[in-house]
């Protein structure tokens, strides 16, 4: 694709044709109602950033080329260094972050058990399961009970393509025994360290890997791993 501006409606059909993904395909990637869908489709309704970059992480691209086809950045990016596009990122949610907490402050936040600071780059122990801390997340964050919830706090830049940078606190659905879908953000337990992790099963092989889909480790299924849960949002808490 060029550099001329197009809809995003139109984008976004060219993006699912490529795929092969059909409305309901990506409603379900992105859990949302396939209504949803249809109206950014049909030019009904905007994009919100927080659905950008949700969209970027189903897609896998960057989240800056989504936030400009929905309008909320005024230039297509063109390929740069990872740490140029770290800084435009860090830049763009600095720009977003008033309109970020307006939506925090229009519902009632509850409290979630917090597991602590997890890598996203290695693999590294991390406690929290039995401490009493807690982070404030609004509920339609998460649409069942908290108890099925815990965030973590990302240490470094691994996920940053996924739209996860340093410092951000993460939200995850509890696992509860269910299996990831391939290119699904995981909090896993290898042995006894912990990581954010893209994964990717084939076969009897599990690929572990970071935002730029570099395999960071490959394990057998027979290996001693649990699914913590599953990525559900993130956020920047202002120190």
């Amino acid at each position: 694709m060029g550099t001329e501006s197009v809809s995003f409606s139109t984008w976004l059909d060219d993006e699912m044709q490529r795929r092969g993904w059909s409305v309901s395909d990506l409603a379900r990637r992105l859990d949302v109602a396939p209504a949803q869908v249809s109206n950014w489709l049909n030019g009904k309704r905007g994009v919100s950033s927080a659905s950008c970059r949700k969209i970027a992480a189903v897609l896998e691209i960057d989240p800056l080329v989504v936030l400009y086809h929905a309008g909320h950045v005024a230039t297509l990016p063109q390929p740069e260094s990872a740490y140029e596009r770290a800084r435009r990122l860090r830049e763009i949610e600095r720009q977003l972050q008033g309109l970020q907490i307006e939506e925090v402050r229009t519902e009632e936040p509850v409290p979630v058990h917090y597991y602590g600071v997890v890598p996203a780059d290695t693999l590294r122990w991390v406690s929290g399961e039995g401490s009493d801390a807690v982070r404030l997340v609004p509920p339609s964050w998460m649409g069942r009970s908290p108890r099925d919830f815990l965030v973590v706090t990302a240490s470094g830049d691994c996920l940053l393509p996924r739209g996860i940078a340093d410092g951000h606190d993460v939200l995850i659905e509890r696992a509860n025994g269910r299996a990831p879908q391939n290119g699904q953000i995981i909090l896993i337990r290898v042995e006894d360290e912990y990581s954010l992790k893209i994964w990717q099963r084939d076969g009897d092989w599990i690929e572990l890997r970071d935002g730029h889909g570099n395999v960071v480790r490959r394990l057998s299924i027979l290996a001693e791993f649990e699914i913590i849960g599953f990525y559900k949002a993130n956020w920047f808490v202002q120190p």
